[in-house]
Formats: C-alpha cells, structure tokens, sequence
C-alpha cells in the first residue's frame, strides 16, 4: 500500500512539475511590467525603445502609460507590434489629428465661408456663453482610437487585453487620480492624453477625466501594483529650452516640470530605467521632422541600456514565447476563457462548443479539435488561440482570436445624445440603413461628413452582437449650441485696426435656416446680414437667399507718383434677394435682385469723370454670381484655386439710376513645388457696356488687395490685373514672399496737366510673414515702378487678422 501511495505521489509531483515549465515558463521566471512616461510628441521615443526590447525578445506581462505613453502601451497591449507602431507613427498626420476642424475642402460650400474670421468663437446658449473645455474635442483621435480599437471593443475588463493594461487619468472635479483598468479602451486611452485647457476632459460615469500626468506621469507604482515583480520603465523629457513660442507649447512645458518631478520619483523603483532626453523635441513637436527625431534618439537611448536588459533577461530567463497559435504539447492549467475580434458573433455562440472551465487541464490536441470545430460550424470567420500568462494566478488564460472574413449585417441603428435634433434628422444624414453590410471605411467616411456640418461637437460609435452575422450599431453624439459668437481684430493698409463681431444662429426661426451676421468697427464701418435656408444637411441644390451689406470706408486720393489729394468717403448699402443653387461641397450658384445705394465724398472738387464732392447713386439690377472653390485655406492657402464670375444688369426700368451690362472674372490658384515653396496667380478682369457706376465699380476693386498700389482713382472701365508671387514656408508659422503685380489698360487723370494718361503699372513686394492662432501677420516692403517716367513709391505696410 505504501509503494502505490508513493507512486501515485511521485506521479502527481512529476505531472505538476511539467505542467508548471510548460506553461510559458511563468513560475520560472519573474513577471515582467513596462512603465510609460508621458510627455506628448516626445512619446514617440517611446516606439523605438520597445524595438529595441522586441528585439531581445523580453516578454511583456503587463503595462502601465500616462498620456502618450498610454497610448502606446494601450495599442501594444492589444497586439499591435513596435515596428507596426512605428510605422503608425510615421504615416499618420498627427497635425491634422489635433485639429477638430474638418479640412476646409471638405465642408459644405455655405460653412466654409465662415472659416478663418475670428480669433474667437464662443457657443452661446441660454443667452450664456460656453466656453470650451479645451482647444481641441478630439474629435479626428477619438474616431482613429476607435477604428484601432474596434477589434477589442468588446473587451471591458482591461486584465482581459492580450497584456494587462492600465493608464492614468486625473478627476478635475475633485483632483483625484484615477487607474482606469475598465470600460471602453478606446476611450480611456482617450482620457489618459487629455492635456487640461489643450484637450476637452472626457466624461467617464460622474467623473470628469484629464490627462494623469499632472499627478502620476511615469505609473511605475501601478504596474507594480499590477503584479510585476520586475520593472522596466521608458521616460521621456526635453533638453530643449522654451524660446517664446505658442500658448500651446508654453503650458505643454510649464505641465512638464510637474511631469519631470514625478518621472525623478517613480524612476527609482524601475529595476531599469531607459530615461529618454530629447534634444530639440518638445512635447508639441507632431511634424513628421520632430516625430523622426524622437524615434531616431529613442532608438539610440535604448540601444545604450541594451546591456543591461540583455544582462536582467539572462539572469531570470527572460525569453518570449512566439508561437503563433500559442499551443504547447503538454497538459496545462486554463484560466479565463477571453475572446476578441468578434463584432457579430455573441461569446456564448463560441463557448458553447466546449467544455472549457477555468481549472481545466487541457490537452494540446484538445485545444487543436476545438479550433477545428468552429472553423468547421463558423465557415465565415477563422479562429486561433493564444496562451496568455495570468498576473499573480499561475494559470494561463485562453485567448480565442476571430477573424471576420464576412462583413456583418447591421440589425439596427440606435442614436443617443441627441438633445435637438432629432433621430430622423440624424439618421438620414448618416446614410447607412438597417440591412446594410457594416463596413468601417464607409462609417468613418459618413461620420466626417456629418461631423463637417457644424452641429457637432464630437462623433463616435459601438458595436454590439445581435446574433450570428448581425450587429447593433450605437452612435454616440454630443451637439454644439445653436448659436455662436465670433470675436476677431485685424490691420489693413487702408482700414487701419478694426473689431469683428459676428454671431450665427442655426434653425431660426425653424430648423434648417441659417443666420449669420457680422460687424467691423473702427476706421472702417460694415455689416452683412445673411438669411438663408440650405436645408439641414446642405443637400438641398436651390435655396432662398436674403442677403443685406452695408459699408463705410475712407480712402486717400492717390496718384501713381505717390500723392495724396486727399480723402474720399465711400457709403454703399445693398439689399438682395434671390434663390442660390450649390452642388457637392465646393461650388455654388446666386441669381439676386439687387438695390444699391451709393453715396461718395471727396475733400476736393475736381471737374473731371473721376471723382466730384459729393455723389449719389441707386442702382437696381440683376446679378448672377457662380464661385468655383477648391483652397484648402482662406488666409495662405497650400494648394487649390478659386474661380469667381459675375455678372450684372442695371436698368432704368427698375428704377435703377443708370443702365449697364457689367462683367468680372476672376481667377486665384496656388501650385505647391515641394513642401515649402508655393506659386500663386490671381487674375481680375472686368469689362462695361454703358456707364458703370463709379460706386459698383469701387465696391468690387475693395474686395482685392495688390501690392505696390491701390486702384481706387481708375477711369477706366475695361482693365485686367495679374497677381504673381513665391512664397518659401521657413516653418510651419513662418514664411518670406515675393510678389509682382500687373495692371493693364489703365487709365488716371493727372491733376496738374489735366490730362488722362493711360497706365500700365507694376507693383512689387517682398514680405514676411506668419500665419498662427491670430490670423495671418505680414509686413511688405512694396514699390511700384510705373510707366511715363513717373517715379517709384516705395513705401511699407502692414496685414494682419483674419478675414473680416
């Protein structure tokens, strides 16, 4: 009796004793958890030091990341590999990412004129403004952390990721820190780079989540609370000294310093430490320049510790097991039971098949049978297993990845957040029905479009089983106010400083209409009053148009050698009301009725065409105006053109003071060479039959500025003027320009011979200048060099806002 107990003894030992070698070796050696640092674009070092780990092949059990580093960590934890990190780091626009603005070429044609007028923009509601929570909502990095993520999306319990993942976030309401290690992964990867006043706090049940740098950047502790008994941390910080830049960098780098005194903190309790200091890269540096160099010294810090992490992997045989299928030949221990990747297929659909339990011991060729059987009753979809060590349990979790070869069928759609506007509204702007296969590609497509209407201030979606091949999809909206005020300063030459005001009200007095109006006070006094009704989603091709402008301007009498005979006041009134047509996003068509009022002074009198003391004019006529527009920026645009015609029709008949047929074209494209220099044209030609009213005439010339001159005294009414300039981008602010200008079949009356003298005049310019968060600054040096022997006028001016 005592030999069988000692056999059964020595069997049991012996079969224990494999199982726990076999099972990854994870009670032979340590657990291993990675702490990442944050530190915004400098958290790209972070990628080229986990190549450096990948290639000794050290095994990850868990990982821990604030900011930059949690999305990292979040995106490594579910399988994506350092040299497909790297690869995201490179083609991705991380610039364009942090931009909430959808580009300009993508809005309707009706939103896309209101782009770049304000330094300013504030949601009123309640007749209370709203001010935003952050410069950026994360609107474009939500929507890609989605797309990213949807594999795992199902999965809320962070433990249950292929490698335990945590990251950090701090409460504003109450100041706390928060170790997000459930829920949505997409969103808390979300909330744990959400730099206060940079980027909008996400609500996380009743709390307000920010970045967790400010309380814990570099979450050593939290991976060793996770269960690592050996820690290798990745900090990140800057050499770089702050040189007077932008609102953005200035607080990036005053959070920082908080940042650095934790990393000091917590980088003692790393067994190893790769601290990354970058030099010339800042928490700010997204350009594709910077991102390189933060790999490029990421990958020279870490190669310097591989040593040391060689040694550690040594010493504790630390080897990664890469079994694709991540099958072993003898019996082991399952855990839980964890299945990713299946957006229409229930996990219960796929744990029905078996008999697994945690506490199970498992055969090899078990596992194989089943893989076989779901392959066999799933023909749609394939299945592959994985092995996944389990922190402080000694089991090994089962992970059961699906790949859908089939795209599902959506079973229904439900909208939630939607305060206003309604499901129906909604729902037919999404363009995607019930019965529909569910293609990400075309979702993403559509929830720009609808992001690009203005009524939005975030986007996202979820997906959930319905049954075998179906999906529910969830979309998750949050609405802007319906109004909004515009606050913006600018500089003109001409208009010295002035102040815009501008507010915008959607669906007044019902939903759809749209009213805008603007002022601009000081020197120059103006304001447009524009009413019309586009219908909601701005694919209604004819729309009413209600239009009303107003204008006063003080302009110097200028002659081509430079003298000033004086001011001449310009008042101009016009109403106009008609229908407008658009097609797509960049084209749109008005036929309006029109009532000018002109009213000009001048400090002199003069008995000439030109110019008399006081003038009156009413004109009544029929417009036509058809705008081609493809820039994808009002201020400085990179590329695309913008092609304007218009045409008009005074008659007497309608009351109108004059009769004339009046025709302008104009034409403004940009060729970029490279990345940095840019060659830009404009051209403007007119032409007259009858006599065109010097006010008409006035008012569009206003519309264009041209260096080197100003045609404000012309006689003629046929003339043309060409635009050419280079313009060399030093930086992504800062660029140099030159310019020339062309202004043909002219004609000015010289005041001291009385004579009219036809002009062909040239202007020229050299300017500097930066395009920021203000507006467009430039300040020219220009000339003109003219004909008849009259002489340069060398003089300097200045521009600046935006486009009032």
């Amino acid at each position: 009796m005592q030999a069988i107990l000692m056999s059964f003894f020595r069997k049991a030992f012996i079969f224990l004793l494999i199982s726990a070698m076999t099972l990854y070796g994870i009670e032979n050696r340590p657990k291993i958890g990675l702490a990442l640092s944050g530190g915004g674009a400098m958290g790209f070092a972070h990628v080229a030091a986990l190549q450096v780990i990948d290639s000794l092949g050290i095994p990850i059990d868990m990982i821990a990341g604030t900011s930059m580093g949690g999305l990292v960590g979040g995106l490594y934890a579910i399988g994506y590999s350092s040299d497909q990190l790297e690869d995201l780091s490179r083609n991705i626009d991380w610039l364009d990412l942090l931009r909430d603005m959808s580009p300009r070429q993508e809005l309707p044609y009706l939103l896309r004129q209101h782009t770049e007028k304000y330094q300013l923009q504030l949601g009123i509601e309640d007749l209370r403004p709203q001010f935003s929570s952050g410069l950026i909502q994360g609107q474009k990095i939500g929507l890609l952390l989605n797309e990213m993520t949807l594999k795992y999306s199902r999965i809320r319990d962070f433990d249950q990721l292929p490698i335990p993942y945590r990251c950090t976030a701090v409460d504003v309401k109450k100041g706390d820190l928060h170790i997000l290690k459930d829920g949505n992964l997409a969103k808390a990867m979300r909330a744990t780079m959400s730099i206060p006043t940079v980027f909008a706090p996400v609500e996380w049940d009743s709390l307000l989540l920010v970045d967790g740098g400010a309380l814990n950047n570099f979450p050593v502790d939290v991976v060793k609370d996770m269960g690592a008994e050996i820690i290798i941390g990745i900090s990140v910080a800057t050499t770089t000294d702050l040189k007077n830049e932008s609102s953005f960098e200035i607080l990036l780098h005053t959070m920082n310093m908080i940042r650095n005194h934790s990393i000091a903190q917590n980088g003692r309790r790393a067994d190893i430490h790769i601290e990354i200091r970058l030099n010339g890269v800042t928490p700010a540096d997204f350009s594709p320049e910077k991102i390189e160099e933060a790999l490029r010294q990421g990958k020279e810090t870490a190669v310097k510790m591989a040593p040391q992490l060689a040694a550690l992997q040594k010493k504790y045989g630390l080897y990664r097991n890469d079994d694709p299928e991540g099958l072993i030949s003898e019996n082991i221990l399952l855990g839980d039971f964890l299945v990713a990747g299946n957006l229409s297929l229930a996990d219960s659909l796929i744990t029905a098949e078996t008999s697994i339990n945690a506490g199970s011991h498992y055969h090899s060729d078990s596992l194989k049978a089943y893989l076989l059987k779901l392959n066999k009753k799933f023909p749609t979809r394939k299945f592959r297993f994985k092995l996944k060590p389990a922190p402080k349990t000694g089991y090994a979790n089962l992970l059961i990845e699906v790949v859908e070869n089939v795209k599902p069928v959506i079973h229904s759609i439900e909208i939630v957040g939607n305060k206003r506007l309604s499901f129906n509204f909604i729902y037919n702007l999404l363009g995607i029905s019930p019965g529909q296969n569910f293609d990400g590609v075309i979702l993403h497509s559509r929830i720009k479009e609808l992001y690009s209407l203005g009524y939005f201030k975030r986007i996202t979606y979820e997906l959930e089983p319905e049954k075998e091949d179906r999906v529910r999809l969830k979309i998750i909206v949050e609405e802007k106010p319906d109004h909004t005020l515009g606050l913006g300063l600018g500089f003109h030459p001409d208009d010295k400083t002035m102040l815009g005001i501008g507010m915008r009200h959607l669906n007044i007095p019902f939903a759809g209409s749209n009213l805008d109006y603007h002022l601009i006070l000081g020197r120059r006094l103006g304001f447009q009053l524009i009413y019309n009704y586009p219908s909601r989603s701005y694919d209604m091709p004819v729309y009413p148009l209600l239009r009303i402008d107003g204008d006063r301007r003080i302009r110097p009498l200028l002659m081509p050698d430079g003298r000033n005979l004086g001011d001449y006041r310009f008042a101009m009134v016009k109403m106009s009301a008609g229908i407008g047509m658009q097609a797509g996003t960049f084209w749109n068509l008005e036929l309006l009725l029109t009532d000018y009022y002109f009213n000009m002074q001048s400090t002199i009198a003069q008995s000439n065409i030109i110019h008399y003391p006081h003038q009156s004019e009413r004109i009544r006529s029929i417009s036509m105006c058809w705008t081609l527009d493809r820039f994808d920026n009002r201020l400085l645009p990179r590329k695309g053109y913008e092609l304007d015609i218009q045409y008009q029709n005074g008659l007497t008949s309608l009351n109108s003071d004059r009769d004339f047929d009046w025709f302008q074209i104009s034409y403004d494209f940009v060729l970029p060479f490279g990345n940095d220099f840019f060659w830009r044209s404009r051209f403007l030609g007119n032409t007259a039959l009858g006599e065109l009213p010097w006010g008409l005439r006035i008012e569009h010339l206003m519309r264009f500025d041209f260096y080197g001159f100003r045609p404000y005294y012309s006689s003629k009414t046929d003339f043309a003027y060409l635009m050419s300039s280079l313009r060399w981008d030093l930086s992504s602010f800062l660029y140099l320009q030159a310019a020339i200008n062309m202004r043909f079949n002219e004609q000015y009356h010289d005041f001291r011979s009385d004579e009219i003298i036809k002009l062909h005049q040239k202007g020229f310019a050299i300017s500097i200048g930066s395009l920021n968060q203000l507006g467009n600054f430039e300040l020219s040096l220009e000339d003109d060099f003219s004909t008849k022997g009259i002489a340069p006028n060398l003089k300097a001016s200045i521009y600046a806002g935006f486009a009032l």
